[in-house]
C-alpha cells in the first residue's frame, strides 16, 4: 500500500471517525512505516495531523522517541497558533484604532472551521488593505508595534514581529501571479465582498462566496507556482458544507472556475472522505503529491513549458521578462514604459549580483531535461482544470 493512501486513511480515521483496516493497522503499528508516513506528512507541513491521528486510533507508543516527536509536533503546532494568534490580535487592534480597514484572509479565517484552530498551521498573518491605506498601515505597525519593515513585494509588504512572526500585509490580492484575466478581474472588486468582523467597525473578512472563491485562486495560483501541497483540500473538504449557495455558485460561473472547483472538490473527497480517483484528480494528484507543501521548480517548469513553449522558447522567456511582468518587480515602471529596456539591464544585474544565480541556472537545466510528454501532461492536466 502506498505511503500516502496510508496516511489519507489514517487522517479520515484521526480527524473524522471511523476504523482503519485491518491491513492499515497492521502495516501502522510498525514503527518504521509510521515514520514514512509520519515523513510525508512533514513534507505537506500535517505532521501535527498525522501525529494527532496515531493518538487518536492508539496507534502512538508515547514512550518511544518517535512517541515524543509526535507529541512535540503537536505542541508545536499549539505553540504556532498562540504566537500568530496573538500577533494577529495586536496587529487587528492596532489597524482598528488607526482606523485603516482592512480584510482578514486565508488561514485566519479558515482555521476557525477546525475541530480545533491549532490544528489549521499557518507559517504568516495575510490582512489586505486598500492600496491607499498601505504605507499609514506600514507605519502604525513600526510606530506602534516596532514591526520591521523588510520589503515591499509586487502585492504586498513583508514585515516582521520582534518574535519573528512573519505578516504579509497585501494591497493587491494576486499582483503578477495571475490565475486567467476572467477569475482575476473579479478580485479586482474583492472589497465589494466584505462583511465587517464582530466587535471591529473597520475590520473585515470576505462572505462565504468570496472566502471560498479566494482560496481557490490562492490554490491556483501556488499550482501554477509549481504545487500546493494537501492542506487547500483539507481546508476545502472542512469548509466545504459552509461554502456553499446561490452566491458562491454565481461567483464561480463568472470568475470561470466551474471546472477548477469540480475537480478540487472531488480530490478533497479522494483525500478525505475515501472516494476513488477520476483520470483528473489522479493527475492533480500525482502533481500535488511529488511538489510538496511549496511546490518544486520541475512543476513550475512543465506548467510554463505546456504553454506551449519549447526548451529555447521557455528560456528566452525567463532571459527577457515582458513588461506587464517587470512593472510588478519595479512599480516605478507604472506608465513609464520608455524605462523598460534600462529597468531589463538592472533585474539582470540583481539576478547576477545580488540573487543566487545557481537557482537561475538550475531552473534552465531542469528546462533542458523535461521531456515534452511531462510538459504535454501538465498542460493537459492545467486545460482539464479550466484555467
Amino acid at each position: 500500500m502506498e505511503i500516502y493512501e496510508l496516511l489519507f486513511e489514517l487522517l479520515r480515521c484521526g480527524l473524522f471517525g471511523g476504523e482503519l483496516s485491518e491491513i492499515s493497522v497492521k502495516l501502522l503499528k510498525n514503527e518504521e512505516m509510521q515514520k514514512k508516513v509520519f515523513a510525508a506528512a512533514k513534507k505537506h507541513d500535517i505532521a501535527h495531523l498525522v501525529s494527532y491521528s496515531f493518538d487518536r486510533v492508539n496507534l502512538l507508543d508515547k514512550q518511544s522517541v518517535f512517541g515524543q516527536k509526535c507529541i512535540n509536533e503537536q505542541l508545536l503546532a499549539v505553540y504556532r497558533y498562540e504566537n500568530i494568534n496573538y500577533e494577529l490580535g495586536r496587529i487587528c487592534k492596532t489597524l482598528e484604532e488607526a482606523e485603516i480597514p482592512f480584510v482578514l484572509l486565508k488561514g485566519a479565517v479558515i482555521r476557525r472551521y477546525y475541530p480545533e484552530p491549532w490544528m489549521r498551521t499557518s507559517c504568516d498573518i495575510d490582512i489586505l488593505v486598500k492600496k491607499e491605506s498601505i504605507e499609514k498601515a506600514k507605519d502604525a505597525l513600526v510606530e506602534k508595534l516596532d514591526y520591521v519593515f523588510y520589503s515591499k513585494g509586487d502585492h504586498d509588504y513583508q514585515i516582521y514581529s520582534r518574535s519573528n512572526v512573519h505578516l504579509e500585509l497585501h494591497y493587491h490580492l494576486l499582483g503578477c501571479d495571475t490565475v486567467n484575466k476572467t477569475a482575476d478581474e473579479l478580485l479586482e472588486n474583492a472589497w465589494d465582498y466584505v462583511v465587517l468582523e464582530e466587535g471591529y467597525n473597520y475590520g473585515y473578512k470576505f462572505n462565504r462566496a468570496m472566502i471560498y472563491y479566494y482560496h481557490l485562486i490562492h490554490l491556483a495560483k501556488h499550482l501554477k507556482g509549481g504545487g500546493c501541497g494537501i492542506k487547500p483540500f483539507l481546508d476545502v473538504y472542512i469548509f466545504n458544507g459552509d461554502a456553499y449557495g446561490e452566491d458562491t455558485y454565481s461567483l464561480l460561473k463568472m470568475g470561470g472556475l466551474e471546472r477548477l472547483d469540480n475537480v478540487v472538490k472531488k480530490l478533497a473527497r479522494v483525500y478525505f472522505g475515501g472516494e476513488e480517483y477520476d483520470d483528473v484528480s489522479k493527475a492533480l494528484s500525482e502533481y500535488i503529491l511529488c511538489g510538496g507543501v511549496y511546490g518544486n521548480l520541475e512543476n513550475r517548469v512543465a506548467i510554463r513549458r505546456g504553454n506551449k513553449l519549447g526548451v529555447i522558447k521557455y528560456a528566452l522567456s525567463r532571459v527577457f521578462s515582458p513588461y506587464d511582468i517587470l512593472k510588478f518587480r519595479y512599480p516605478e515602471l507604472e506608465k513609464k514604459k520608455w524605462l523598460f529596456v534600462p529597468y531589463q539591464f538592472r533585474r539582470w544585474f540583481e539576478l547576477i549580483f545580488k540573487e543566487d544565480i545557481k537557482n537561475s541556472l538550475n531552473e534552465l537545466q531542469i528546462n533542458k531535461n523535461i521531456s515534452s510528454e511531462k510538459a504535454f501532461s501538465v498542460a493537459k492536466m492545467w486545460n482539464d482544470l479550466g484555467l
